[in-house]
C-alpha cells in the first residue's frame, strides 16, 4: 500500500520529504516490505531517483554503524536507484537479527490466521446442525400455535341443550394433549347433562303428583255421588 505522505510528496514534487522518507525507511523496516510499493511508485513516476554518482565505495565486506551512516548521507546527496538497492542489501546484514524476528512474527501471525480459519471451517457443520434444529423447533412451534387455534364445535343434544364450545388451551409440549382444556370442556358438558336430567326428573315427578291428585278427586266425587244415591233410595223407600 502506498503511503499517503509519499503520494502527496510525489504529486507536489516535494523531493526533500521523499529523500528523508527513503533514507530512514530501512531503519523502520529492514525487510523493506512495508515500503516496496512506495519505491515502485516513485520509480514509475520518474521522481526522486537520479543517475548514480560514486561518492564513497559501496561495499558489503565491512558493515557497521559508521558505514551505514555514511551510506545514508550519500543517499541524501545522490538518491540513485543503485544506492537504494545497495542500502537494502546492507540492511539485511546490519539488521539480520531484527529481520529474523520479523519473519518469525509474520510466520506466527500467518499460522494463527490459518488456525482461526480451520476452526471456523470446523464450526460450520455444528452451526448448520444448530440452524436445522432451530428451523425444526420453529416449525413445531408453528404447528402448536395452529393446533391451539382449533375449537371444539358445539353440537345440539337430544334434549335441546347445546354443548359448550370452548377453545383448547395452547399445548405447552409438542406431541402432548392439553388434558386441562379437554377436562374443562368435559366437566361443562357433564354439568349440562346432569342439569337436563334433573329438569326431566322434576317434570316427571310433577306429572305423577298431578295424576295422584286427580285420582283422589275422582274417588271422592264417586263416593259423594254414591252417598247421594243411597240417601235418595232410602228416602224413596220410607215414602212407600
Amino acid at each position: 500500500m502506498i503511503h499517503n505522505d509519499v503520494k502527496k510528496a510525489a504529486e507536489s514534487g516535494n523531493i526533500s520529504l521523499l529523500k528523508y522518507f527513503f533514507c530512514d525507511c530501512l531503519d523502520g523496516d529492514p525487510t523493506f516490505a512495508e515500503y516496496a510499493e512506495d519505491y515502485e511508485y516513485c520509480k514509475s513516476m520518474g521522481i526522486l531517483f537520479e543517475s548514480h554518482t560514486e561518492l564513497h565505495p559501496m561495499i558489503l565486506d565491512t558493515i557497521d554503524e559508521v558505514y551505514w551512516v555514511q551510506l545514508k548521507k550519500d543517499f541524501m546527496q545522490n538518491p540513485s536507484i543503485e544506492r537504494m538497492e545497495h542500502m537494502r542489501e546492507v540492511a539485511k546484514i546490519l539488521y539480520s537479527a531484527r529481520i529474523h524476528k520479523i519473519e518469525e512474527d509474520h510466520a506466527r501471525e500467518a499460522a494463527s490466521k490459518s488456525n482461526i480459519q480451520q476452526l471456523s471451517e470446523l464450526k460450520k457443520p455444528a452451526n448448520t446442525v444448530q440452524e436445522v434444529s432451530k428451523s425444526a423447533r420453529q416449525a413445531n412451534s408453528d404447528s402448536v400455535h395452529k393446533v391451539s387455534d382449533i375449537k371444539i364445535t358445539g353440537q345440539t343434544n337430544s334434549v335441546g341443550v347445546r354443548r359448550v364450545s370452548e377453545p383448547i388451551g395452547q399445548k405447552k409440549t409438542v406431541g402432548q394433549t392439553n388434558s386441562v382444556g379437554v377436562r374443562r370442556v368435559s366437566e361443562r358438558v357433564d354439568n349440562t347433562h346432569r342439569t337436563n336430567e334433573s329438569k326431566s326428573t322434576d317434570h316427571i315427578s310433577q306429572g305423577t303428583q298431578q295424576k295422584k291428585d286427580n285420582g283422589v278427586s275422582r274417588r271422592v266425587a264417586t263416593i259423594i255421588t254414591i252417598a247421594i244415591m243411597v240417601i235418595v233410595i232410602i228416602c224413596l223407600i220410607n215414602k212407600m
